[in-house]
């Protein structure tokens, strides 16, 4: 009997906590368990403390591709891309990665109030460069979702 002493405890302790985990609390409607046997979601917007909405910026851009066409060999080329803040918060960009050295974004440095507009200037330099090109810039906010990307394209000519 002395060998099994130290047993019971633990399958008490097993017992116990296998069926806390198997009743789910029915205080304030349906459990995880009932919301996928039913098939039902709770769609409820998401509330800040004070009952409001959960706030968000949200970025759009007017375009997010442009064609430089034909572009001189050694010249450099820009193009400003549109934005605005189409959510309910500010909205902050704080980076914007090119894929290549040739390319330099310039980013807005204040955050842009909810129905603003704001502008992402590239710059596209072609010295030492032939042919086609395409490039992205990787723009990181703190909207939701994943980052925004931007692309240029054109051809090199002498």
């Amino acid at each position: 009997m002395h060998k099994y002493a130290s047993i019971i405890p633990v399958l008490l302790s097993a017992f116990v906590l296998l069926n806390g985990c198997q009743s789910g609390s029915k205080e304030g409607g349906q459990t995880a368990n009932d919301q996928q046997s039913n098939g039902s979601v709770n769609t409820e917007v998401i509330k800040n403390p004070e009952g409001e909405e959960a706030a968000f910026p949200e970025i759009s851009f007017e375009k997010s591709e442009h064609d430089f066409g034909k572009v001189t060999k050694g010249e450099k080329v820009a193009h400003s891309f549109k934005f605005s803040n189409e959510g309910n918060a500010p909205l902050v960009i704080s980076n914007a990665n090119p894929s290549c050295g040739c390319t330099v974004p310039n980013i807005p440095e204040k955050p842009i109030q909810p129905g603003e507009s704001a502008f992402i200037d590239v710059v596209f330099d072609s010295e030492g460069r032939d042919g086609k090109f395409n490039k992205s810039i990787t723009v990181m906010a703190n909207n939701q979702g994943e980052p925004r990307k931007l692309y240029i394209k054109g051809s090199i000519v002498r």
